[in-house]
């Protein structure tokens, strides 16, 4: 019995009550979803990206063609 004497449990107790469970539900909830519209938005902006390199690498072939 002597370690429980050495346990907060009081203080443990009052947190245990203060402790709010559906914020932390919700977010975990709501972590793919967030997951899931970070990587659509990081993979539009490479498509984007992907697409603009290929449209400059065309017309500087075009371009060189034409001088050459």
């Amino acid at each position: 019995m002597a370690v429980l004497d050495r346990v907060p449990v009081d203080r443990i107790a009052v947190r245990a009550a203060a402790l709010r469970l559906g914020p932390l539900l919700l977010s975990l909830f709501m972590a793919p979803f967030f997951g899931i519209g970070w990587s659509a938005a990081e993979g539009f902006l490479a498509l984007r990206f992907t697409i603009a390199a290929v449209q400059v690498g065309f017309e500087a072939g075009m371009k060189s063609s034409r001088a050459g």
